[in-house]
């Protein structure tokens, strides 16, 4: 009789064992069907918040523009102090500026403003220099007013100050004469170094040109009237400031200069192996219009709140953005301007934006990896620091970080900041 149940029992073990089987294969494949569906919901989800990231970051790029503008509004009193200065003369004989006049100026066509330059005379350009060197304008009647002012490049300050060109040419000629010494032309000044190491910079403020040494202004002769600047973000390297305006004083910077040479071993050029160097296109005479057309000046447009008849004084800042600064630093200058400093660490990399460093940090500040954590914009256990080209940049900054963008290195030495990459 039992015999007989066998079969029926091998039977129902072996269904049972199929079954088992069955199940255990549908389980894993809803398994890993759940699997899959779940990293591609992952996918999904890391998609729409890199989306909603970009469009963060464009609404903050926006935000970032418009507090630049709104910050324009904003009278800062160091700068106005300076303008003020550097303006004095011009202010005492000058009461009132026509916005109209500036406006009709700007929109005047390249034709005519061609036009003009050929018949411009040296006296007519030093009439309009003095007149348009001050960013002074007298209030209307109205509560809310816009002004046009305007920043000058150091070029276009020499090009409009005729009496400043032999002096920036004797000087200029004086440090080229030098074996291995650059100059670099930027928006604001000329540096002079050697590889990497920076010896001077010229600068023109209001009817002078300030020399910056890398020299001690208290080993020198005290006939040279130097400045110790130490103190200034600019005196690290460079903590002597001498005003050149005389005869004399030119004749003092070429010692001065003779000195710095001797101090770093920089031998002078024979007199045979000096190259000429053309000025021609550099110092040409250029009318205010045409300076302002090729970008060497530039205007902006400010709305300020002030009471009838008073006066505006304004410094507007000098801004580059990304898309813009091909135009104005080449390849070659970033591989130039770029120095190294040991102090490379392996770990946890932080990225920032050079719009972020611009609004946290002030002209002529250092920026390292330490201050950014200071000031709580970085993770406390960030150990290598990348900086990229997104944001506004308008102040000269001495970046040191591991690594950059190529734009944001052009952006900084632009502005006549210094970048140090750490290796």
């Amino acid at each position: 009789m039992i015999e007989q149940f066998i079969p029926f029992l091998i039977t129902c073990i072996i269904a049972i064992i199929l079954l088992i089987l069955i199940l255990i294969f549908l389980h894993k494949y809803e398994k890993k069907r759940l699997g899959l569906e779940g990293k591609i919901k992952k996918t999904k989800l890391k998609e729409k918040i890199n989306d909603e990231n970009k469009k963060v970051v464009e609404n903050d790029n926006l935000e970032e523009e418009t507090l630049v503008e709104s910050n324009e509004e904003t009278v800062v009193q160091e700068e106005v102090k300076e303008i003020v200065e550097e303006n004095k003369e011009v202010i005492e004989s000058t009461e009132t500026i026509n916005i109209i006049e500036n406006e009709k100026t700007v929109e005047s066509n390249e034709e005519t403003i061609v036009q003009e330059v050929s018949e411009y005379t040296n006296e007519e350009l030093i009439k309009e220099s003095e007149i348009n060197d001050l960013n002074v304008v007298t209030t209307t009647s109205t509560k809310f007013v816009e002004t046009t002012i305007y920043n000058k490049s150091f070029n276009a300050q020499i090009v409009l100050q005729s009496n400043l060109k032999p002096i920036y040419k004797e000087i200029n000629n004086e440090f080229l004469s030098y074996k291995n010494v650059h100059a670099r032309l930027s928006f604001k000044c000329v540096r002079y170094s050697i590889g990497r190491k920076l010896l001077a910079k010229m600068f023109v403020r209001g009817k002078k040109i300030y020399l910056y040494y890398a020299l001690n202004p208290y080993d020198q002769d005290p006939k040279y009237h130097l400045k110790d600047v130490s103190e200034k973000k600019i005196g690290e390297e460079l903590p002597s400031l001498q005003k050149v305006l005389s005869p004399r004083s030119v004749m003092y910077a070429k010692q001065l200069i003779e000195i710095l040479m001797g101090n770093n071993e920089i031998v002078k050029l024979k007199e045979e192996k000096i190259k000429e160097i053309d000025y021609t296109e550099v110092l040409k005479p250029r009318s205010f219009k045409l300076l302002l057309e090729q970008g060497l000046i530039k205007a902006y447009k400010i709305k300020q709140e002030v009471p009838e008849g008073k006066e505006i004084k304004e410094k507007p800042k000098i801004e580059i953005k990304p898309e813009e600064v091909d135009e104005f630093v080449t390849d070659d200058e970033v591989e130039e301007e770029i120095s190294y400093k040991n102090g490379k660490k392996l770990g946890k990399q932080a990225i920032i934006n050079i719009g972020i460093l611009n609004e946290h940090f002030d002209e002529e500040d250092e920026v390292t990896l330490e201050k950014l954590i200071g000031k709580n914009l970085l993770p406390k256990d960030t150990k290598r620091l990348k900086v990229l080209a997104y944001g506004i940049l308008d102040k000269g900054l001495n970046v040191v970080a591991d690594d950059y963008s190529k734009q944001a290195i052009k952006m900084i030495i632009y502005m006549g900041g210094s970048v140090t990459i750490l290796k």
